[in-house]
């Protein structure tokens, strides 16, 4: 539940109960340093998703008359903001007064925004994903267009939101591409006959069902399931693991591979 006013001077909070015994078990509280600070309406509104909860301020970012709104993602049980964001409004429109969460995805409204119509309102739809896992065993084996493929992840690091995906890029145009998963790291060059190093070791995991064309622009995006591990392995991912990631590509004459990705879940 969220605690807010416009009276001046207020800032608001954010209390987490547990749903089932009604324990307080946090207090949100607007961080110092002026954001959000005074006037704010920090909690005016508020979604919760899973572990996360966004938390709308439409009066922060501009005095009273002319604020444009914020909004706020934080981790609930370690307190942590994931994310602050000004919705791109104009002066007045107070973004936040309405917010919706799904996944990493957000849905922000603004009741006085004029931007389309005067006074007609708009909303936004944001991405709070972010950057997650780091690389290792890189740069990968040049490839036929000479650049090294490269292996990132975006999403949630926290297994009960079930929301990440690996983006490879750099990679050579309209070829077919999929993902391989272990705990285990290893280096085996130029494996299976490849012009690229496998940077996995033990049981692997291949994602065969997430094939994806790289496109006209050499890259692609897999969302990697968190309860459903590719064979041989079983199960899913599951909070304190570590996994590794790589992707592997076709590339004339043979086959090459991205980079390694090295992810701590919690």
């Amino acid at each position: 539940m969220g605690r807010s006013t416009h009276v001046r001077g207020t800032a608001g909070k954010v209390y987490a109960y547990d749903a089932q015994t009604g324990v307080l078990v946090d207090t949100i509280v607007p961080e110092p340093s002026g954001t959000p600070t005074g006037t704010d309406a920090f909690g005016y509104r508020m979604a919760v998703d899973h572990e996360y909860v966004l938390v709308g301020a439409p009066m922060q970012n501009g005095p009273l008359k002319n604020a444009t709104g914020a909004v706020f993602l934080y981790h609930l049980p370690s307190g942590t903001r994931v994310a602050r964001v000004f919705p791109e409004g104009d002066a007045g429109s107070r973004g936040g007064t309405a917010v919706a969460l799904d996944g990493t995805q957000g849905l922000v409204g603004a009741w006085l925004d004029d931007t389309y119509a005067n006074g007609g309102g708009a909303a936004w739809l944001m991405d709070f994903s972010r950057e997650i896992g780091d690389g290792y065993c890189g740069p990968a084996n040049p490839n036929s267009t000479g650049s090294s493929a490269s292996l990132r992840g975006r999403g949630f690091d926290h297994v009960s939101q079930d929301s990440f995906e690996l983006v490879a890029e750099r990679m050579p145009s309209n070829r077919p591409a999929y993902p391989l998963m272990s705990q285990t790291a290893d280096f085996v060059p130029f494996a299976g006959g490849s012009q690229g190093n496998l940077c996995l070791g033990g049981l692997i995991g291949r994602f065969t069902g997430l094939v994806r064309s790289t496109g006209a622009g050499g890259s692609a995006i897999f969302p990697i399931p968190v309860g459903a591990l590719p064979p041989p392995l079983q199960g899913g991912i599951h909070a304190g693991e570590t996994w590794r990631f790589q992707v592997l590509f076709r590339d004339a004459p043979a086959s090459n591979f991205t980079n390694g990705l090295v992810i701590s879940f919690r």
